[in-house]
């Protein structure tokens, strides 16, 4: 008997199949429930892992409602006329989900648990047993129990080893798997898992953790800031659907799937899915991160992109991208205004990421970090997920927003790609006449990049405090927030200390957790004249050095 605490689903229309209380009523017919004992799991469903808990969440994030679950796996599988029992829950909202994994309907059957007493199912389908976390947020969390069925192997990373991958392969009596990590569960044919020679599971499940783990950070997510810029605690689910699903592979909500028999591969073979071969598992995970904030019109299959680029990127691969500049990206960009529509049929889907994709050439990792901060933190300024304001709105804000971020005015920027300007971000942005122009940003790409500004912003301060004799010095959090990253301080050449990974021996780091600044005081003292130097050090940047000199 093994423990999960892990929490998934899939959603659409449910059968509710009533289940049976165990009450003085009930007891004489009891016996007519054949329930295998030797099959059981106890799971703990938390409140933080809900339904609840992840649409809130997610809306909180500006992250659409893809991929990420509330269903919790268990080591239970039924064939119909099973019966389960099902221990008392101290609570009515949480339930039963038997899934018939290559049925594109999640949750063929469906059964509540009662809040006191036991209650017994027959399964009507053949299908895994999840839990179906549907507490409220102002409920307390509970463990239940479930008994009968048949065992389903499940290959949970740090708690098994390959070899007992293996063994659960050989000797499993139910078709499927589930395998587990910290940030995924991927439930797929065991058929499959030995075909593909599936015997790494460890490496495979590392992968995907930091395959998810990558994403977020691009978005700016961290555990060291305020909730909004939280990672989710709600795992990613993977399910081999197949020939039922939709197109090569989908990205729905409480679930991603396969929409062919022989997509699988790509998502469980670490030689398909941590080269560049990945790119679909990696495009549909995308989908669960898309900020709301530049889903413009028709923009659901383009920013996806910018999560796999990143991930392909990181795996030491070219972008993707590469061969659209001069074949249609940069012939579009030539035509004249009046003959370009960014939201119209005249460019593909990958020829429209190229706007996005130069943003990031232009400015650097730390833009969509440093503009999902932004955005995040202004979510209660604006309708709630973007969602009440037009389309058109969303893209002028947007316009204001990374303008007054980067200290570069994207009004010439954005119209040369085709999309109109208002009057309004005009009133907006003729406030700010220090704003640089973007002349020329147009012209970046994979292959050359003519205008580049990875210190965008204003985001670095360094200045002396007579009074107290420290120096003061204040970044962006993610110049340092990684093991790579590294800020080295000198005083006059002379070696004072350095920040990597967010830590440091020498200095003490006061983070500001909504705003993602970071505040060093330096005990030193400095005479007047003396100059200060600062360097900061990340990957896919060149290295960059401050000055500041005392008294001036």
């Amino acid at each position: 008997m093994s423990t999960h605490r892990h929490s998934i689903l899939r959603y659409l229309p449910i059968i509710y199949i009533v289940a049976i209380p165990l009450s003085s009523k009930a007891v004489a017919s009891i016996s007519t429930y054949s329930v295998n004992e030797e099959v059981s799991d106890t799971v703990d469903v938390p409140t933080t892992l809900s339904i609840n808990a992840l649409t809130n969440e997610m809306a909180t994030r500006l992250r659409p409602n893809r991929g990420l679950t509330h269903l919790i796996p268990t080591s239970i599988y039924v064939k119909a006329g099973d019966y389960l029992r099902l221990s008392p829950a101290g609570s009515n909202n949480v339930s039963v989900c038997i899934n018939q994994l290559h049925q594109k309907k999640l949750c063929e059957q469906t059964a509540v648990f009662n809040k006191t007493t036991e209650t017994y199912v027959q399964a009507t389908v053949d299908g895994e047993v999840y839990i179906d976390n549907r507490l409220h947020t102002d409920e307390s969390s509970v463990v239940v129990r479930l008994t009968g069925g048949h065992k389903m192997p499940v290959f949970t990373l740090n708690e098994h080893t390959n070899s007992d991958f293996l063994s659960m392969l050989d000797e499993a009596v139910v078709p499927n798997i589930h395998l587990v990590s910290n940030n995924m569960v991927i439930t797929g044919p065991i058929e499959k898992f030995k075909r593909y020679g599936v015997s790494d599971p460890t490496q495979l499940m590392q992968g995907w953790d930091n395959i998810i783990t990558s994403g977020q950070q691009h978005y700016g997510f961290s555990t060291a800031l305020s909730s909004r810029h939280q990672p989710m605690s709600h795992k990613l689910l993977f399910l081999d659907v197949g020939r039922d699903g939709s197109g090569l592979m989908h990205a729905t909500r409480y679930h991603l799937g396969t929409g062919t028999d022989y997509a699988f591969d790509r998502v469980v073979k670490t030689t398909k899915l941590l080269t560049d071969d990945g790119w679909g598992p990696w495009h549909e995970y995308g989908h669960t991160l898309q900020p709301r904030y530049i889903q413009f019109s028709g923009m659901g299959e383009v920013t996806t992109n910018i999560t796999s680029q990143k991930i392909r990127q990181q795996f030491g691969y070219d972008s993707r991208i590469v061969a659209n500049w001069n074949k249609s990206i940069f012939p579009y960009l030539d035509l004249p205004s009046a003959e370009k529509d960014f939201f119209s049929q005249q460019l593909k889907a990958f020829d429209k990421f190229g706007l996005f994709w130069q943003l990031d050439l232009t400015f650097g990792p730390r833009f969509y970090q440093r503009m999902s901060i932004i955005m995040r933190n202004s979510y209660h300024d604006l309708p709630p997920n973007h969602d009440a304001i037009s389309i058109d709105q969303r893209v002028q804000v947007f316009i204001q927003k990374a303008s007054l971020a980067t200290g570069y005015d994207l009004r010439e920027y954005f119209n040369h790609w085709g999309i109109p300007v208002t009057d309004e971000t005009d009133l907006v942005l003729n406030q700010h006449s220090t704003l640089l122009p973007s002349t020329g940003m147009w012209e970046n790409s994979d292959l050359s990049i003519s205008k580049q500004d990875h210190e965008f912003g204003d985001d670095v301060a360094i200045q002396y405090l007579p009074q107290t004799k420290q120096i003061q010095l204040v970044y962006d959090y993610f110049r340092s927030w990684l093991p790579e990253h590294k800020i080295t301080v000198y005083a006059n050449d002379r070696y004072l200390g350095k920040v990597e990974n967010h830590q440091s021996d020498e200095f003490e780091l006061k983070l500001d957790q909504d705003n993602a600044m970071v505040n060093i005081l330096i005990n030193k003292k400095v005479r007047k004249g003396r100059e200060i130097k600062v360097v900061f050090e990340s990957p896919l940047t060149k290295a960059v050095t401050y000055r500041y000199r005392v008294g001036e």
